[in-house]
């Protein structure tokens, strides 16, 4: 029974992770389409007055999660963002 529980809790932990990574995906697409219309308009790749404004409003809708785990997070998606974006502009360079 007590096995039960937890493989039902482990799916569940599984199915969270699945929709997190899907999310990721997403947010992959859309840094691409953000780096193209950057590099179209001239802009540069990094905003930190933007990851700063970003990293504070989610820490305000979440603080349940603390500082730590929120910065570690954003700066974890906001370095593949970056890594995004610049691959684009280096791939578009060499066409």
């Amino acid at each position: 029974m007590a096995s039960d529980v937890l493989a039902t809790l482990r799916q569940k932990i599984n199915d969270v992770d699945d929709a997190i990574f899907d999310l990721l995906k997403e947010r992959a697409k859309i840094a691409k389409q953000i780096g193209v219309y950057k590099k179209s308009h001239h802009i540069p790749v990094r905003d930190l007055k933007r990851e700063e404004q970003h990293a504070e409003a989610i820490q305000h809708r979440y603080p349940e999660l603390g500082s730590d785990l929120i910065q570690s997070i954003l700066h974890a998606m906001i370095q593949d963002a970056v890594r995004i974006q610049e691959d684009k502009l280096k791939f578009d360079a060499v066409d």
